[in-house]
């Protein structure tokens, strides 16, 4: 027989994963439920598109689409997100080269110390 507080730590984190669950299915499920309808209602897809303002700035509307072009802008986007993927990648393995390159003349100034 376990112990008492080997139990309740089981219980825990089933509670947590169950809420992890709960926390992130239930608005997935939701979202796809509200885009099912619209598509049923409509015959289109919701998709999140790029408008240029006459000022110049960029900013996204959610529009219906036919399916066909909803494949199109989805390869279109899905270019623009790889590419700024990248960069933000790059960003984040020069901070990290930086933060490395920091402790490691601190380590050796320490040993000159």
């Amino acid at each position: 027989m376990k112990p008492k507080l080997w139990r309740d730590m089981n219980r825990a984190w089933e509670r947590f994963y169950l809420g992890i669950m709960v926390g992130v299915g239930l608005p997935v499920l939701a979202l796809a439920g509200i885009v099912g309808g619209i598509y049923l209602w409509t015959r289109k897809i919701p998709f999140l598109a790029d408008i240029e303002e006459q000022d110049g700035e960029r900013r996204l509307i959610l529009t219906l689409m036919e399916p066909a072009q909803v494949q199109a802008a989805y390869r279109q986007r899905q270019a623009e997100l790889r590419a700024l993927r990248e960069r933000i990648v790059a960003r984040a393995q020069a901070a990290v080269d930086e933060v490395e390159a920091e402790h490691l003349i601190a380590l050796v100034q320490e040993d000159a110390d």
